[in-house]
């Protein structure tokens, strides 16, 4: 994944089911900083993801994602 046009740095959750208010990060990063990151992130029912940008209000962030393999049961 990465962290692109931010207008604010601060961290990303990622996770199989939304979370307004996440407790912690999978990702934290610093505005304009732009680099590739490797994860393993748990799917929700049915491949879905989801992502928090952990920020305040009015801040925004573009995510890019590239698949690279999966675990299956």
């Amino acid at each position: 994944m990465t962290v692109v046009d931010e207008t604010f740095a601060w961290a990303v959750f990622l996770g199989p089911d939304p979370n307004p208010s996440p407790g912690t990060s999978t990702i934290n990063f610093v505005k304009g900083d732009i680099k590739g990151n490797g994860l393993a992130v748990a799917l929700g029912s049915g491949g879905s993801l989801s992502a928090t940008y952990m920020s305040t209000t009015g801040n925004t962030t573009d995510l890019v994602f590239d698949v690279t393999g999966y675990y299956a049961p």
